[in-house]
């Protein structure tokens, strides 16, 4: 192949020739790519003055005492699920539904409440038929907190749904009090669409000219076309070969597989320390994120760990296998740590297991961990947690004790203090739950919505009575009835402590 490449461009024509359609090719790209990205550039600043013509009067217009007083009487996440379950949910929504249809935004209007306690906006009403009342927008930019009293606009900006441009604007009440924040998208894909339509009549005349440049150069294509045989037989070679890196691929999932099943403890030891105590564990893939941990320390001390760590599949476990071989390292056979130091032990030693400039700066891979201490001595349990509660439950009486609003890791991108040890009396009855959030977040039911935190401590408290294998039969069920046909979307983990 190198030689007849060599034979064509000793010829003088055919490297005349070969000059010109190059020249023709690099000069018809360069002005087709330079008009593209000239057109997204003027899109993006037309269409950013659109958003915040459309957030600032419709904001302008809405009732701040209303948007207030519909978060002051639905209190928790779930309290309104549909349009017509609330008055003033529907009242707001209207004239944002109208808004979103009048200006043809493809994506919906929202409004948002910044909660002070747990630092993180919560949605509230949006202009379409999806409610997704006070779910978490935790990974909002920083420019949206810190001018969320004047408004603003936010450039391209990447999330895990892609490229966005957005605006927003502050609902006040009567008396000038914040009631909230108005904001809206527009997906930069959209943009990236149009500049494309733009340049199709200047790329379909480039490709003119360049297959009139190739029919030219046929006498010496031919030449290349001896070659195909060749180059067939190569792609044919390769295609093997990665059908064979593929299965080897597939055996090494699996045996990893194997080897993480090593590492968990077997289930039946937290059942032999506390009786009719029960792991439910349902990866998403062959490996799993979300790990178990537990260890009994000295007469009657038991830790017990429940952790989601970022990602699933080979990502996940092997931030779960660091995080697994870490708490063994922190909590050894007469560790008497509390909670919360034993968690800070282990975001340090995960912080220094990915300890590089880019990992610090620039990654958010880190886990969330429930973490109980029980001591059976004096009847008492300690917590702490990273983003990952713990739920008690006895009859119908649901507690939950909130963990801190950091993770495990996460590099530089959260602040973080001590984490919060709490201690528990345990009760006769007491049913204590740590889990991922894989349950919560699977979509399913009749509208394929998430199942909902709400929904799922309601069904932990059906089943305090269950032994710990009806109790794991029981979670199985629902989980399976309730995604249906839908795919599984995440890890789940769910660990429970019974007394």
């Amino acid at each position: 192949m190198g030689n007849l490449i060599s034979d064509i461009l000793g010829n003088v024509k055919t490297r005349i020739m070969f000059i010109i359609y190059l020249s023709i090719i690099l000069i018809s790209g360069f002005f087709i790519i330079y008009g593209y990205f000239s057109q997204l550039s003027m899109y993006e600043e037309s269409e950013l003055k659109r958003l915040k013509g459309i957030v600032s009067s419709l904001a302008i217009q809405m009732d701040g005492d209303s948007h207030l007083k519909l978060i002051e009487d639905n209190p928790w996440m779930g309290d309104i699920d549909s349009l017509k379950s609330d008055s003033i949910y529907y009242q707001l929504h209207i004239p944002m539904s109208i808004a979103q249809k009048e200006n043809e935004l493809g994506s919906a209007l929202y409004t948002m409440y910044y909660d002070d306690e747990e630092r993180v906006f919560l949605y509230i009403v949006r202009s379409d038929d999806y409610v997704d009342y006070r779910s978490k927008y935790e990974m909002y930019p920083d420019f949206l907190l810190e001018n969320m009293n004047k408004g603003g606009v936010i450039g391209r900006y990447e999330t895990e749904n892609g490229e966005w441009l957005s605006a927003f604007y502050p609902i006040r009440t009567k008396d000038g009090r914040l009631a909230g924040v108005l904001q809206a998208d527009i997906e930069f894909g959209q943009f990236k669409a149009l500049a494309f339509e733009r340049y199709q009549t200047q790329g379909l005349i480039s490709l003119i000219v360049i297959l009139i440049m190739a029919l030219v150069l046929i006498p010496y294509v031919r030449g290349i076309l001896k070659e195909d045989e060749a180059v067939k037989l190569e792609i044919l070679q390769q295609k093997n070969l990665i059908e064979v890196k593929n299965r080897d691929l597939n055996d090494s999932v699996n045996y990893a597989s194997k080897i993480q099943e090593a590492m968990l403890p077997e289930k039946e030891t937290l059942t032999d320390l506390i009786p009719n105590s029960f792991v439910f564990y349902k990866p998403r893939d062959v490996v799993s994120g979300d790990f178990y941990w537990f260890k009994e320390t000295g007469d009657n001390i038991i830790y017990v760990a429940t952790a989601d760590c970022t990602g699933h599949g080979i990502p996940g476990a092997l931030m779960s296998m660091i995080g697994h071989s870490k708490l063994n390292a922190i909590v050894n056979d007469k560790s008497n740590l509390e909670p919360g130091v034993v968690l800070k032990k282990l975001d340090k030693a995960v912080t220094d297991s990915l300890s590089n400039k880019k990992y610090k700066t620039q990654s958010k891979d880190g886990m969330d961990v429930g973490l109980c201490k029980v001591d059976l001595n004096q009847n008492k349990i300690q917590f702490a947690g990273a983003l990952l509660n713990l739920v008690r439950i006895n009859g119908e009486e649901v507690t939950e004790f909130k963990a801190n609003r950091f993770p495990i890791g996460g590099g530089e991108s959260y602040q973080k203090t001590d984490f919060e040890t709490v201690e528990i009396d345990i009760q006769s009855g007491d049913q204590f739950y740590m889990y991922s959030d894989g349950f919560p977040d699977q979509f399913g039911g009749l509208k394929e919505k998430k199942y909902l935190n709400k929904n799922f401590k309601k069904l932990l408290t059906t089943i305090g009575n269950n032994s710990s294998e009806e109790k794991i039969e029981i979670l199985g069920e629902e989980l399976l009835k309730w995604q249906g046909e839908i795919e599984q979307i995440d890890d789940v983990l769910v660990v429970g402590l019974s007394f």
